[in-house]
């Protein structure tokens, strides 16, 4: 499988380190870094070792076992570690770890509190944070970024929300506002490192006026192209109400005159028309 073809995935809880990612060490990233892989590793395993037929999963960890991608001495006769075996040959991950271990690892990620929305990252997208190539708080936040674009062509997202998933939550209103307020970063923090990733090419964000942000994996072009069309169907949406409402006050308007041109004629009375 060639790496451009490989994705990560996590949720977005695994990005909750209970302080400022301002605060975070790159000793603590790191090793965060090390649980997330042992969670991907154990979860790709899980799911796709008995897809691809558990004959060859075997042979697969097999192979992987004694190659140079293995660090360590991992029985690829056991279960856990054929899994985790075949997980880290099929997303060109070296091994350093047994199945038990990764597994731990594993488990931590479940337990954190925060958010479940998925992240799923491009092999070397994933692999930025251990290259230093991004610092925590920029790998944090184009995770939470991700997350909420998914599969979308653009969403909308303020720095308060980018903030929110990148401490491990769901959005603002799934973390507790104190505990919030004192570990979100600044607006103005926020949108310059946000603005940093889209000048690298991460993702497109263009902001049509000061109180909104879009976000999208297309081009900046398209992003603008997309947004055209959403004003537009919004002009059209809106000429559309206003004339269903200017045809309802019209018929409201005959409705009256032909009621009240009945009241009148009622009023009159056959003896009325005796008269003339």
């Amino acid at each position: 499988m060639a790496k451009e073809d490989i994705y990560f995935q996590f949720p977005i809880r695994a990005l909750n380190m209970e302080k400022s990612i301002d605060d975070v060490t790159e000793d603590e990233a790191r090793f965060r870094f090390q649980q997330i892989i042992g969670y991907c590793l154990v979860e790709y395993g899980k799911v796709n070792f008995a897809k691809t037929g558990e004959e060859h999963g075997f042979q697969v960890a097999s192979w992987y076992s004694k190659s140079e991608g293995c660090n360590t001495n991992c029985n690829p006769d056991i279960r856990q570690n054929a899994e985790v075996l075949f997980a880290s040959e099929r997303l060109s991950v070296e091994l350093n770890s047994d199945g038990a271990v990764l597994k731990k690892r594993h488990r931590f990620i479940v337990d954190l509190s925060g958010g479940n929305m998925g992240v799923r990252l491009r092999h070397d997208v994933f692999w930025s944070i251990a290259s230093r190539e991004l610092s925590w708080r920029e790998w944090s936040i184009l995770c939470g970024v991700y997350a909420m674009l998914a599969n979308r062509p653009m969403v909308q997202l303020s720095y308060a929300t980018i903030n929110a998933l990148a401490l491990g939550y769901n959005g603002q209103k799934s973390i507790p506002v104190n505990l919030f307020e004192n570990l979100r970063l600044t607006d103005r923090k926020t949108q310059t490192t946000v603005d940093r990733l889209s000048s690298r090419g991460f993702f497109s964000k263009v902001s049509p006026n000061r109180r909104h942000n879009y976000y999208s994996m297309k081009s900046a072009g398209e992003l603008r192209q997309m947004l055209a069309h959403k004003e537009a169907a919004r002009v059209i949406k809106r000429k559309e109400s206003k004339a269903v409402e200017q045809t309802k006050c019209v018929r409201d308007l005959v409705a009256k005159i032909v009621e009240d041109e009945q009241k009148a004629t009622s009023r009159s009375g056959p003896a009325d028309v005796a008269r003339t």
